[in-house]
């Protein structure tokens, strides 16, 4: 519940800024649906990722960098790597997948009843 918190507020800021800046803060209700819609998606993105096994791919990625620019090994193989890597592992993807459910659906309702 605190991660999915912590996303939305910052989901939110996210898209104050993105009004402020690109729009010049003019809060008219079509831009605020195309950048609730741009946000939902990016967040939704994340949250696929998160779910699927991609961060292995990350893992791995990160193995290749460590072996590469530390001198000091402290894992001499990668399974090594991959099993304190295993315990410290959480779904992470889950909260952020609700957050850009929500703004993809606040972003479509307001479109279809606004715009259609």
């Amino acid at each position: 519940m605190k991660r999915f918190i912590i996303l939305f507020v910052s989901s939110l800021l996210l898209i104050f800024l993105m009004m402020y800046f690109r729009y010049d803060a003019d809060y008219k209700l079509r831009y605020l649906v195309d950048v609730m819609w741009l946000i939902g998606v990016i967040y939704f993105a994340f949250g696929i990722f998160g779910l699927s096994n991609v961060r292995r791919l990350f893992r791995s990625i990160g193995f290749s960098f460590q072996r590469f620019m530390s001198k000091d090994l402290t894992h001499a193989s990668y399974y090594d790597y991959y099993m304190q890597k295993e315990k410290q592992d959480t779904v992470t993807g889950v909260p952020a997948l609700l957050v850009g459910l929500i703004h993809i659906i606040i972003s479509l309702v307001i479109s279809y009843r606004y715009f259609v």
